[in-house]
């Protein structure tokens, strides 16, 4: 072998393993080649953040606090004022999200928020919507209108835009129960 082919052998076969570790560092480092979404149907709030909430007062009147969104999964709906009839569709929408978990729909719980006082119409609607609870805020610290996944710490984990589509919100509720496990 001549001398020139000698030193060609060598750097081909660098040349064959060094290729792919540069082409994969140059796709990681380029941003237009990093994959937009994940899998969830909701927009992650990253980083998770802890839902701090003001004094709530529940609808018979009682002291609510923070200790209402922890150890179940939570459905929460900040309504800007008292529950229309465009709210009422969105409680049922939840109540039906909630039932189509399944053996795991105790692991749920859907919240609505509004400003106060509630009135004699949410008395009502609470009746009528079996395990919702509604609670009330002087100042409420997330925009209204969107419905917010809780996680069972207490964490805002996503949030649903208006006009959503509910077989999201059912997908990544079933996704996160089973990952969450039975516990």
């Amino acid at each position: 072998m001549n001398t020139r082919a000698q030193h060609l052998v060598p750097a081909a076969l660098a040349a064959v393993f060094l290729a792919p570790l540069a082409l994969a560092w140059a796709i990681y480092h380029q941003p237009a080649w990093h994959p937009q979404g994940g899998l969830q149907h909701g927009e992650l709030l990253d980083p998770v953040q802890p839902l701090t909430s003001p004094p709530l007062m529940g609808a018979a009147g009682e002291r609510l606090d923070a200790t209402l969104f922890q150890g179940r999964w939570t459905l929460l709906y900040h309504s800007a004022g008292p529950c229309d009839e465009s709210c009422r569709a969105l409680m049922d929408t939840l109540r039906r999200v909630r039932l189509a978990q399944g053996k795991a729909m105790n692991r749920v719980q859907r919240v609505l928020v509004e400003p106060a006082p509630l009135g004699k119409d949410d008395a009502a609607l609470g009746r009528s919507n079996r395990g919702l609870r509604i609670a009330a805020a002087e100042r409420w610290p997330l925009p209204a209108g969107s419905v917010y996944l809780v996680d069972p710490q207490g964490n805002l984990v996503l949030r649903y835009r208006p006009g959503f589509d509910p077989q999201g919100l059912l997908k990544d509720l079933q996704r996160l129960l089973r990952l969450a496990g039975e516990g």
